[in-house]
């Protein structure tokens, strides 16, 4: 949403005066109850039972902080919700400074910048590979898939017309989807046949770190082996 407001200032969050209208721009913080800690392993491995973890790391208590470089502020109002925003957006806040806290009456985004239009060297046509649902770490991920997925994109499968189509392929785009961590994972639970198999594989342990370690691992390792066939094709 956007705001049009007439003879209020901007105002650093040092410079906030209680009960006064003003704009506040900053970067909001999202303060997560659910937030993991390096501490949660520690206790883990000093409790008598097993931590329970959640599904996901959202609680109704998650609150916005705003931050600038003079220091930072609690949000409040109903205009701003934690549930929609992340930590890192940059916002513009119009509201009043209350006790403690910003009641916040309007927000402004930061929209994209004006995009270059850039003219187009070939008149040939040329082609954008978008590609989701990899899904490493499920049970349903297959690396002989993945690696038909790049021979097919560096023009290694396929008849003279596919092989033609894949020499105009400029970009791959990961759309998302690429990593499907086990909901045991989640929950301290036992994990499948599949991910015990990758484990005893990759010889690394079974702390959270190690095998959070393994998912993304696997994930880059596949995603290097994409980017360098395709530098190598595009040269």
């Amino acid at each position: 949403m956007t705001f049009l407001v007439f003879c209020v200032s901007v105002c650093t969050v040092l410079e906030l005066e209680e009960g006064k209208e003003c704009i506040v721009v900053g970067t909001l913080y999202k303060h997560m109850k659910l937030k993991s800690s390096i501490l949660d392993e520690y206790s883990k491995e000093r409790s008598a039972t097993p931590l329970v973890k959640p599904h996901n790391f959202m609680h109704p208590d998650d609150r916005l902080i705003l931050e600038d470089e003079s220091g930072r502020v609690k949000l409040g109002g109903s205009v701003l919700s934690a549930s929609v925003y992340v930590t890192g957006v940059v916002v513009a806040l119009h509201g009043k400074a209350g006790a403690g806290d910003f009641s916040v009456e309007d927000v402004l985004e930061a929209g994209l910048p004006p995009q270059i239009e850039r003219s187009l060297k070939s008149q040939e046509d040329k082609y954008v590979v978008f590609v989701s649902g990899l899904r490493i770490g499920s049970s349903i991920s297959n690396p002989l898939q993945f690696q038909l997925l790049v021979d097919h994109i560096t023009g290694h499968l396929g008849d003279e017309k596919e092989q033609g189509i894949a020499a105009q392929i400029v970009q791959v785009v990961i759309a998302g989807n690429s990593v499907e961590i086990p909901r045991g994972f989640l929950n301290g639970q036992s994990f499948g046949e599949d991910v015990c198999n990758l484990i005893l594989s990759r010889n690394i342990g079974h702390t959270n770190d190690s095998l959070l370690y393994l998912f993304f691992n696997e994930m880059s390792i596949r995603f290097y082996m994409l980017g360098s066939v395709m530098l190598d094709w595009i040269e």
